[in-house]
């Protein structure tokens, strides 16, 4: 898996206001507020406990040596492996012990593993059919990193990068100017990012509406009015469906 979805993960967890109190009432030992928490996010104590404080992570380094520890909690065990020391092997009626001969012909042998695993399993599955406990539930990893059925692509860690741009672009300007900033400064400021994440440009008619002390009163069209709206709201889902277990989620 790459990290950077864990990457994000973890991000969410340090926006998310809610874990943040959490992380404060285990270190004072406000009980009160741990229960209140637990009571609206029942997986929270349980995330504390895998985690912990993940505020302290600041940077590349001590993001890898945090994950180092936890990588397991984001993938699941593997159902195959060598068995090298027959001795250590424990029977279990859901495993299937083979014997291997590796010749020089790979693809030979391997076909006849696919063979063997194949009989196995429909011999398994006829039992099963009629009440016989055969299979064992595949293992899922204990935090799943997926949105419904779909698994984390490119498209959709942009939009979570672009919720966060946003959200953090908004308590930037808030923090400077004492104020809160209106969706259509957002849009402003976006636009004047040299970066610029959405490929916003301004017009001549917001160009020469622009005001000696760099603000405008004209800027903004619905569309992206809408999509700065959009972009808030998904960060803010994304930082409370995560302590509920979903990730990246902002239904």
């Amino acid at each position: 898996m790459d990290d950077t979805a864990i990457k994000w993960w973890v991000r969410c967890l340090r926006s998310s206001s809610a874990y943040a109190d959490y992380v404060r009432a285990v270190d004072t030992g406000d009980a009160d507020t741990q229960k209140r928490l637990s009571n609206e996010y029942p997986k929270i104590k349980d995330i504390y406990a895998d985690f912990g404080d993940v505020g302290q992570i600041t940077g590349p380094k001590s993001f890898k040596f945090w994950l180092s520890t936890r990588l397991h909690l984001f993938r699941a065990r593997n159902v195959v492996r060598a068995i090298n020391d027959l001795a250590s092997y424990v029977p279990d009626g859901g495993k299937l012990l083979l014997e291997i001969e590796l010749t020089d012909d790979m693809d030979k042998v391997c076909d006849e593993i696919n063979a063997v695993i194949q009989g196995n399993y429909y011999a398994r599955f006829h039992a099963h059919l009629h009440g016989v406990k055969t299979l064992s539930a595949h293992p899922t990893p204990k935090y799943m990193l997926h949105t419904g059925g779909e698994k984390i692509n490119a498209n959709i860690l942009g939009a979570i990068r672009k919720a966060f741009y946003v959200a953090g672009l908004k308590q930037s300007l808030e923090a400077v100017s004492g104020r809160k900033i209106t969706q259509t400064e957002l849009v402003f400021a976006s636009k004047l990012d040299i970066k610029k994440p959405f490929k916003w440009t301004l017009d001549p008619a917001e160009e020469a509406a622009i005001n000696k002390d760099g603000t405008s009163q004209l800027y903004g069209n619905t569309d992206e009015l809408t999509l700065i709206k959009r972009h808030l709201k998904a960060h803010k889902r994304y930082t409370h469906n995560v302590l509920h277990g979903r990730f990246p989620d902002h239904s």
